[in-house]
Formats: C-alpha cells, sequence, structure tokens
C-alpha cells in the first residue's frame, strides 16, 4: 500500500520517495466493538533506500529505547501508533470490507 510519492517527505533527498506500508499480518486482529472491523499494526518501507526500514517508527523506537537504557542505565515504556483510514472511490469512509 503506497502512502507517499511527495518529494522531499522528509529531509534526506530532493528525489521522489516512495513510502509503502507492510502490514504485520501476525499482529492483525478483530476490533472489539465491531466484528467487521479489523486492525493490523504496518512496517514502513523507505524504497530505493539503502536500509529500506531504517526510518520505519517501529525499527526506530526499539533502537531508541536500547540506546536510552545504555546511556542511561533505565528504561522506559513508550508506543507508537500510525493510523491510516480507508476511502473508497468517492472519498467516503470504508465501513465494511466485503
Amino acid at each position: 500500500m503506497p502512502v507517499s510519492t511527495a518529494p522531499r517527505s522528509f529531509p534526506t533527498s530532493n528525489d521522489l520517495e516512495v513510502w509503502i506500508l507492510r502490514p504485520d499480518w501476525s499482529s492483525l486482529y478483530i476490533c472489539g466493538f465491531k466484528e467487521s472491523n479489523t486492525s493490523v499494526m504496518c512496517f514502513l518501507e523507505h524504497k530505493g533506500a539503502e536500509d529500506v526500514f531504517g526510518k520505519c517508527p517501529r525499527m526506530v523506537l526499539p533502537r531508541a529505547l536500547a540506546q536510552f537504557g545504555r546511556d542511561w542505565g533505565t528504561s522506559v515504556l513508550a508506543g507508537l501508533e500510525i493510523e491510516v483510514m480507508l476511502l473508497g472511490e468517492d472519498f467516503q469512509p470504508i465501513y465494511q470490507l466485503n
């Protein structure tokens, strides 16, 4: 699922950048409030980069927390959430996937 093809999404390049959401299907679950809704965590791939997952928040955060622990001798709990809303061709929210 491409998420961006806008130039200069991040200040690392003047070229066109392509970012792709890669679902982690092992994290798929049915949302508790409605059986037709699901949630899945995704990895963020920087297509064409030397380290394609180097800027993925799911990769960066654990490295940063580990570094924090080494530097300060303690630990913290932190998390992240990337939220995406699926829209139909009419740009209205899709409430149920068939």
